[in-house]
């Protein structure tokens, strides 16, 4: 009974209220702090945030300056080279002397074949609007060409190469022997010798039947 009397006091009655208020005063207090202070903190970190992207559009920068010193160099490049009219005289010099040293080549190797005048095995015959000898020296000739046309001599560093063969002619221009008489040393430059005989086998059909050598010499 006591108990309820005290609960039934107005005094206490004052006190809880006042007491209620002051928690409640003191909870929207720091309620209101704690707001206030995650605010702070947040425009903080954003404040953060924009520094950090600010280097990237710094980055971009020299990177267009680059590209422009490269289209600077490659307009400057065309003035330091060689011009088409230049490059093209050059080409043609160069194609001059090209033909001139094939030119000269062709001309030895007309003279890298050679006939030499061995026995007469049979009563020579004329050939027609020539003597015996004049025949003969024409003969020479044309085996001289159709010979040099087959040689195809091998492409050596050294030259005074000279070798000698040795072949027999029969009435209806077959070679029916042939022998290295003289060799040069040089068993390509031989080969390439005996080679061209061979291919040029039928010769035309000569005066006479004959025996002569052919010197290829370099």
């Amino acid at each position: 009974m006591k108990i309820i009397s005290h609960f039934n006091d107005p005094n206490l009655t004052k006190t809880v209220i006042v007491s209620a208020i002051l928690h409640l005063l003191f909870v929207s207090f720091i309620a209101i702090t704690l707001k206030s202070g995650q605010g702070e903190f947040r425009s903080y970190f954003v404040s953060i945030v924009g520094p950090i992207e600010f280097p990237s559009a710094e980055t971009t920068s020299p990177r267009s300056t680059g590209s422009g010193v490269i289209q600077e160099r490659r307009e400057i490049k065309p003035e330091t080279g060689i011009s088409p009219e230049t490059g093209q005289m050059i080409s043609m010099e160069m194609e001059r002397l090209r033909t001139i040293e094939k030119l000269s080549a062709l001309k030895r190797l007309r003279e890298g074949v050679q006939i030499v005048e061995r026995e007469v095995t049979a009563k020579p015959l004329e050939m027609a609007g020539y003597g015996v000898g004049k025949a003969t020296e024409s003969y020479y000739e044309i085996i001289r060409q159709k010979i040099w046309q087959e040689w195809v001599y091998p492409h050596l560093k050294t030259g005074g190469l000279d070798v000698t063969i040795s072949i027999k002619i029969q009435r209806g221009g077959r070679i029916t022997e042939a022998k290295i008489e003289k060799t040069s040393g040089d068993v390509l430059f031989d080969r390439s010798a005996m080679k061209a005989i061979s291919k040029a086998s039928p010769l035309p059909p000569p005066p006479m039947e004959m025996e002569i050598g052919v010197r290829f010499y370099l």
